[in-house]
């Protein structure tokens, strides 16, 4: 096996890693305790990864688990104290992801299934944060 394939192998399997184990906290805690103070939900860990977003928004965010059926329950709990949804970017066209155009060679297809991942993952939250803010009438930021 190539040292360029070996990397881009184990460079796939760390972006899994993190990806696929992430960690709720915070919103285990909230799930214990409930909110006490304004806040906005998202599902996407990049959103909730930046620094600062929280001073922005003048509100607490709060991290969700990929589980609908988690929020639903969390939204009924603490419908009092959510102000919103935040999702990435524009989402008028949302459209899941096609592999199927990105067959083209060994490494290439390992970076593109990298991006065809990070894609999916983006289109789920999007798709969730969407279905959750129309079904309860909150504001989508």
């Amino acid at each position: 096996m190539s040292r360029i394939l070996r990397y881009y192998l184990r460079h796939t399997k760390n972006y899994l890693r993190q990806t696929l184990s992430i960690k709720f906290p915070e919103f285990l805690s909230a799930w214990r305790n409930g909110l006490d103070v304004p806040t906005y939900l998202t599902f996407s860990p990049g959103l909730a990864k930046i620094k600062g977003l929280q001073a922005f928004v003048k509100k607490a965010v709060l991290l969700l688990p990929p589980c609908t059926w988690f929020a639903e329950r969390f939204l009924k709990q603490n419908a009092s104290y959510i102000s919103g949804i935040l999702i990435w970017g524009a989402k008028e066209n949302l459209e899941r992801p096609s592999l199927k155009a990105h067959l083209s060679g060994p490494l290439t297809f390992l970076a593109n299934f990298k991006l065809y991942l990070t894609r999916l993952i983006s289109y789920q939250a999007s798709a969730r944060a969407i279905f959750l803010a129309q079904k309860y009438h909150l504001p989508l930021l």
